[in-house]
């Protein structure tokens, strides 16, 4: 994925588990996509989330 297409947002910003973080970083996932950086917060509360994002195909 393009670096154009992540945000500021570092997964490591959110109360994820420690585990879920270190998997992410030893994928090379650091920041978050636009979609990611809204939708986590939401679902970190238990709210229900539907979005919709442009994915990287076209």
């Amino acid at each position: 994925m393009s670096k154009t297409h992540l945000t500021e947002q570092k997964f490591s910003d959110f109360a994820l588990h420690p585990a879920v973080i270190e998997a992410l970083e030893k994928k090379g996932f650091h920041n978050c996509t636009p979609i990611q950086a809204l939708a986590l917060p939401l679902t970190l509360e238990g709210r229900d989330v539907a979005g919709q994002a442009q994915n990287r195909y076209r």
